[in-house]
């Protein structure tokens, strides 16, 4: 299953690659991880997720900002979806 295919690599993300991801996700899906989490998991697991990510300064709400904070990181995803890098 997928569960099983991608669940021992997302435990061995780092916190900046973790933090990327919940962007990436927000800017694939334009919802926030939170909403998807609260949609399959019920809105109590989605709470407990987003407490735990904010004990380490982070949060599922996170949302990407290509023409702000991310500008960087958009460059870099729009060369990777070109095939340029």
């Amino acid at each position: 299953s997928d569960k099983e295919q991608y669940t021992p690599r997302l435990k061995k993300l780092s916190f900046s690659q973790g933090k990327l991801l919940i962007k990436l996700i927000n800017r694939e899906t334009d919802s926030s991880l939170y909403e998807l989490v609260k949609a399959f998991l019920g809105p109590f697991k989605a709470g407990f997720y987003q407490a735990f990510a904010a004990l380490f300064g982070a949060s599922l709400k996170k949302e990407y900002h290509p023409d702000g904070e991310d500008a960087l990181t958009e460059r870099i995803v729009i060369l990777v979806e070109n095939g340029q890098l």
